[in-house]
């Protein structure tokens, strides 16, 4: 499930990859086709975000850590003041627990799962610790 980022599209996913094979043998060839392109579709974009440079996607951030708090954030990340569950450097993903102990943060170099950045839009600390990780930020 780590070649997605969205958890959603792999659920839904799946679900429509099974009920196209279902509709093969009940309904017929048209809606098993247009089953497999759904499918297709919300899985597009997950494949092209791991087929894409890593670089390429964290430049549409590059003027975000110009700020004084976007820098506290990424010395935050390289202190430490968070916890990984799990990093996937080549894959361009992570998750993290969060503060209280329970949730955890899907972070991808697009987007994090976090509060802080539905709230923000910009990248957070799990963002700026995998683009460390990745090599994206200068030292």
């Amino acid at each position: 499930m780590r070649l997605f980022t969205s958890t959603w599209r792999f659920y839904v996913a799946v679900i429509l990859v099974i009920g196209s094979i279902g509709s093969l043998f009940s309904l017929g060839v048209k809606e098993f086709t247009a089953g497999i392109i759904v499918s297709v579709l919300l899985i597009l974009p997950e494949l092209l975000y791991f087929l894409k440079p890593a670089a390429s996607i964290w430049k549409k951030w590059d003027e975000s850590a110009n700020s004084q708090k976007q820098q506290d954030r990424i010395d935050r990340a390289r202190s430490g003041d968070l916890t990984p569950r799990w990093v996937d450097v080549k894959g361009k993903i992570a998750s993290f627990t969060g503060s209280d102990g329970g949730v955890a943060y899907k972070t991808t170099l697009k987007k994090c799962s976090c509060p802080d950045f539905a709230k923000r839009g910009v990248p957070c600390k799990h963002m700026f610790y995998l683009a460390d990780r990745c090599d994206l930020i200068d030292r």
